[in-house]
C-alpha cells in the first residue's frame, strides 16, 4: 500500500489521506503484528478502506497460484 495509488483511499480520504496511508505503511514493520493491528484500527477509525490494494493483492495471488499450479 505504500506504493499503490489506491483510488478507494482517494475517494474516501482524498489525496492527503492517500499520502497518510502511504507514510503509515512505509513506517510499519510488516513483521510486527501489533503495529499492523494498530494501523488497521486507525484506518477503520478514519473510515479509510484500501479496497484497491486488496484487489491488487488478490489478483497477484491468483496469478501466482495459477502459474505455480497451486
Amino acid at each position: 500500500m505504500a506504493q499503490n495509488e489506491d483510488t478507494n483511499i482517494v475517494r474516501r480520504a482524498g489525496k492527503d489521506g492517500l499520502e497518510y496511508v502511504k507514510r503509515l505503511c512505509t513506517d510499519a514493520d510488516a513483521a510486527d503484528a501489533d503495529t499492523l493491528m494498530r494501523m488497521d484500527d486507525e484506518l477503520i477509525r478514519r473510515n479509510i478502506s484500501p479496497g484497491g490494494s486488496a484487489d491488487l493483492l488478490a489478483a497477484a495471488l491468483m496469478l501466482y497460484f495459477a502459474e505455480n499450479d497451486l
